[in-house]
């Protein structure tokens, strides 16, 4: 039997802040939404705020129930974004190469 519930409902931990958020799989379209970035990136005019805008969905789709805003991407340091943006394409990448 596939039990969809299950890998939709598997989390991911990052802590942020001292708080271990149970950030969920990237949906369909925050994987739709990414590759159109990374594809079409020499187009995008505001290529910092589409990033935020990825991240933050990513962010916000969690158990915790936390939302995130702007301000907060804005107080992490550069390579914590570019942490957390490897982790959105690893698990992307994850979810083509081994769907279950």
């Amino acid at each position: 039997m596939l039990d969809l519930d299950l890998i939709n409902n598997k989390t991911i931990g990052i802590k942020i802040n001292g708080e271990i958020v149970k950030v969920k799989p990237p949906s369909y379209s925050l994987v739709l939404r990414t590759k159109h970035f990374f594809n079409n990136i020499e187009e995008i005019e505001n290529k910092e705020d589409e990033q935020n805008i990825i991240l933050l969905e990513f962010l916000n789709n969690n158990l915790n129930n936390k939302e995130f805003v702007k301000d907060d991407l804005m107080q992490m340091c550069e390579k914590a974004l570019g942490a957390l943006s490897n982790l959105l394409l690893e698990l992307i990448m994850g979810i083509e190469s081994d769907p279950n």
